[in-house]
């Protein structure tokens, strides 16, 4: 029974080409329809991106006319789908990574409800507790291992890769603080192993909390139910 191994970059990149090409499409054209593209921008991240080079979009849209290599290069980091395909890549993990790990009698699935950190236990979000600060839990397991898994795909650098990041040592700070005994996993496969290594440290010392890339994470479940 071979543990199933994915190409999270070759994923990633096959999609992120493909929204490239939908921004781009958009900017590339002279009479630009703002109503449409803006339906598949990153409002947000436009806006940064106009502040950091110091132009409005006039100027902007001008040098991707000019330049069609700086305009496919930005089209990646203003596309709205490449800020949102995370949680459909996320689920992908989660459905193959149960194809081997239920033969060994262990079930990782998507919560059935959006689950928060709520007065120090992961608990079904309610509307009562709606302004509570949210923890990402993307996954349970259960069956002959138990527990909670936060799922992300972190490629290359930018402020979407730092949010994940934080996120991640914010969620691991909440479980040690809180002394959480339940397993926490950290399911991450990244490009960016000095981020990757510095959250394995944050949990050396914890054997319920870990972190583990997709690969890594099936041979614990094997070694942990000998």
């Amino acid at each position: 029974m071979e543990i199933i191994k994915l190409n999270i970059i070759d994923i990633r990149k096959n999609k992120q080409k493909k929204n490239n090409t939908i921004v781009a499409n958009y900017l590339l054209k002279y009479n630009l329809n703002w109503e449409d593209f803006s339906k598949v921008i990153n409002k947000k991240e436009l806006e940064r991106v106009l502040f950091e080079l110091n132009w409005n979009f006039e100027q902007f849209h001008k040098k991707c006319l000019d330049d069609e290599a700086f305009c496919i290069v930005v089209s990646g980091r203003i596309s709205k789908l490449a800020s949102r395909q995370g949680v459909a890549d996320e689920l992908f993990i989660l459905h193959s990574i149960n194809k081997y790990t239920k033969r060994l009698g262990v079930f990782v699935k998507k919560p059935e409800n959006e689950l928060i950190v709520f007065n120090n236990e992961i608990k079904v979000k309610k509307k009562l507790n709606k302004e509570t600060l949210f923890r990402s839990i993307d996954g349970i397991i259960s069956g002959k291992l138990t527990g909670f898994i936060f799922c992300k795909i972190i490629l290359g650098k930018g402020s979407t890769q730092m949010n994940s990041w934080n996120e991640a040592k914010n969620l691991i700070k909440w479980a040690i603080e809180s002394k959480f005994k339940d397993n926490l996993i950290f399911l991450i496969d990244t490009d960016d192993l000095f981020m990757f290594k510095e959250l394995k440290n944050l949990v050396l010392f914890y054997i319920n909390i870990q972190v583990f890339s997709h690969i890594h994470f099936q041979e614990w479940v094997k070694n942990s139910i000998k």
